[in-house]
């Protein structure tokens, strides 16, 4: 029975032993080496934070998605943008907890004048067993209406349990 083609199977090996310790020294220079700046690790760790906002063709998931290659859409598209959020409060309700989020969109011209705006696109208000993090809006635009030229989409996440709010700001171009 071979477990491997890269591994014999007899234990005890010098081969083996040579192969764990390659995983144990790789294991920890991941464990150790320095890691990028997350939410968690952020200046002000009470701040709920935008980790991302993209233009994406599918989401099937927290990270579980395939980006745009651009930001430029027709008025006859329908483009998707998939936001992640992180640093929201908890809340604790009979022994479950509680998230309490909701999502704006406000529209800026070249100028930042704003020039449309959405309150509570998306609202998210969940009891839940455990202490889940992993939470994103999906929100499919429709172009039809638009003029064409550049926008900024400024996208406000607001932590209902906090009273905490961030942005996250998204340049759209609209084409004929």
């Amino acid at each position: 029975m071979t477990l491997s083609p890269f591994l014999p199977p007899s234990r005890g090996t010098p081969m083996l032993k040579k192969a764990l310790l390659t995983v144990l020294v790789l294991s920890s220079l991941v464990f150790f080496s320095p890691l990028p700046l997350l939410a968690a690790d952020a200046p002000n760790p009470d701040e709920i934070v935008f980790l991302k906002g993209l233009f994406v063709k599918e989401v099937r998931g927290y990270g579980l998605y395939t980006e745009e290659e651009t930001n430029r859409f027709k008025k006859s598209d329908k483009p998707t943008v998939y936001l992640e959020v992180d640093n929201f409060k908890l809340g604790v309700k009979d022994g479950q907890y509680h998230i309490s989020l909701s999502l704006d969109l406000l529209v800026k011209d070249d100028k930042g004048n704003v020039v449309a705006e959405d309150k509570g696109i998306i609202s998210h208000e969940h009891i839940l067993k455990s202490r889940v993090r992993d939470v994103w809006f999906t929100v499919i635009l429709d172009l039809s209406g638009w003029p064409a030229g550049r926008h900024v989409l400024s996208w406000v996440a607001t932590d209902n349990t906090s009273g905490r709010q961030c942005t996250r700001d998204m340049e759209l171009v609209v084409v004929e």
